[in-house]
């Protein structure tokens, strides 16, 4: 499971999303996708794979399903080094991704 790490700060912005974050003090602007991810998590811990079947509804059509899944573990993975989101439980036991 994927949570979004504690005290993390949010702001709609158009179809994008402002996230702050209390330790780096950094504040990113995230396009649609990364927002739809967010936003999922700010709702509570997801799975990946409900991330990604998330994903895959709120894109077109003309997507494949496998171009959406591993655009979801790029999002993720950068959402991660950004410190915006984190396992849940913590690291160290089985992980998602």
């Amino acid at each position: 499971m994927l949570a979004l790490e504690e005290g993390a700060k949010l702001k709609p912005f158009d179809r994008e999303l402002l996230v702050f974050n209390p330790v780096s003090w950094e504040t990113h602007l995230l396009n649609e996708g990364g927002a739809l991810i967010v936003a999922m998590l700010a709702d509570g811990p997801q799975t990946v794979e409900k991330i990604q079947q998330a994903y895959r509804l709120a894109l077109p059509d003309d997507e494949s399903r496998n171009s959406c899944d591993a655009a979801v573990v790029s999002l993720l993975s950068q959402l991660s080094h950004l410190g915006l989101i984190r396992q849940d439980p913590p690291a160290g036991r089985d992980a998602d991704w």
